[in-house]
């Protein structure tokens, strides 16, 4: 209800109206803006982290490429161990031959020298 004292100018209400229009378009402008910037955003977000996230698989297979050699490497260490306690033992028998040599060659001569 309108008081005594106040009065309204012809026109004056649809320029409110105007005015309450004109001011809800621009809300709604700033909001379609605010999401489309974020929505913007987040695409470039998910490129980013698809690119991280391939950079990182590239890493990954390095590294097993990596830890594969090192374990292609352990297997060798142990053959290598296999090997060389197999040269040892050759080695061993090489030396009891050698005494055994050693043995007989010193009694055919101490025989020899008896005679």
């Amino acid at each position: 209800m309108p008081s005594l004292w106040s009065f309204t100018v012809p026109g004056e209400e649809q320029d409110r109206r105007e005015d309450k229009h004109w001011f809800e378009r621009h809300a709604q402008t700033a909001a379609i803006s605010i999401c489309l910037a974020l929505l913007f955003w987040g695409a470039s977000t998910l490129v980013d982290i698809r690119d991280r996230i391939s950079r990182f698989e590239e890493r990954l297979v390095n590294l097993q490429a990596q830890v594969n050699q090192g374990v292609d490497d352990r297997f060798r260490g142990q053959d290598w161990r296999r090997e060389k306690e197999r040269l040892d033992e050759r080695f061993a028998t090489l030396l009891r031959r050698v005494d055994k040599l050693e043995e007989n060659h010193a009694a055919a001569s101490a025989h020899r020298n008896g005679k």
